[in-house]
């Protein structure tokens, strides 16, 4: 048994060298392929140019826009700075205005003078802010040589709840204690009302000044209430002026009966002892509220 003698070999009449029966030799081609081994169809390049063409395109246009804004913003950030320096050195930036409806103190004119063992501190409280102060003053406190405190007097006119900007009170403190002082601060003293005060309009005529015995000088007058309400508590303040218009004394008093119907006339006096100098002048001021 077994296959055709002599092992194998093609078919008989087979001419010799001829393919063995069955699949093809190892490696050969696969039956019905074409001569010389399999080959995958090839795909056309030109899609593919086109393809890569327009990435590159894009890129560029991705890069040169990010540019432009970068080049852009750098050119803005210049502009800035150079104007801004330009507008430094030619014009410095005001400092910032206070807050609307702000008071601000300044005690200007001070003088000290002294009167037997006592010191006395007269001046003028401005308010120099934009809005009312309420109780306008001054703390005035004197040091020795070593700077150590030896008094302090308050300068404040507490009658007085609306003082407006750029208006003025005259004022005056006590120092008993100032024996030997060489040096003073002045720290000033802005409020705001707590509730408010509605100012009656008051008017003062016949003021006289005179200075009587022992060096006491007296201001009188009457106050008229022209307000359709009731004033209370109402204080005439007065400043004393040398010749040369610096303020020489202060002080103040209420009216007769301290308040004052709407309509009605009070008179007042107000006594001043002790003055700096000579008095030329003197200047009256009235307040009074609702309240």
């Amino acid at each position: 048994g077994g296959g055709p003698p002599g092992g194998f070999g093609g078919p008989p009449g087979a001419p010799m060298g001829g393919p063995p029966m069955g699949g093809p030799p190892m490696g050969g081609p696969p039956m019905g392929g074409p001569p010389g081994g399999f080959r995958p169809p090839e795909k056309s390049k030109t899609g593919l140019f086109i393809g890569i063409g327009c990435g590159a395109l894009a890129l560029v246009a991705i890069v040169g826009v990010v540019l432009f804004f970068v080049l852009r913003s750098d050119d803005d950030d210049d502009e800035t700075a150079s104007s801004g320096e330009t507008a430094a050195e030619t014009k410095p930036a005001p400092p910032p205005p206070p807050p609307v409806g702000v008071g601000k103190i300044e005690l200007r004119d001070l003088r000290f003078y002294k009167k037997r063992s006592t010191w006395y501190a007269v001046g003028e409280l401005w308010n120099v802010g934009n809005g009312p102060v309420n109780s306008p003053g001054a703390k005035i406190t004197v040091y020795d040589a070593s700077k150590t405190a030896l008094d302090s007097g308050s300068c404040t006119q507490w009658s007085v709840h609306d003082l407006q900007p750029n208006d003025n009170v005259p004022c005056r403190a006590i120092l008993t204690k100032a024996k030997g002082w060489k040096t003073y601060k002045v720290e000033p003293k802005a409020r705001k009302a707590y509730i408010k005060y509605r100012p009656a309009n008051l008017k003062i005529s016949g003021m006289k000044s005179v200075k009587g015995r022992w060096g006491v000088h007296k201001v009188t007058g009457k106050v008229t209430n022209n307000s359709s309400f009731r004033a209370k508590s109402v204080w005439v303040i007065v400043g004393l002026y040398d010749k040369n218009k610096k303020i020489a004394g202060a002080g103040n008093a209420l009216i007769a009966g301290n308040d004052l119907d709407a309509g009605a006339s009070a008179k007042f006096t107000v006594s001043i002892y002790n003055v700096a100098k000579r008095i030329e002048k003197s200047r009256a001021i009235v307040y009074g509220y609702d309240r």
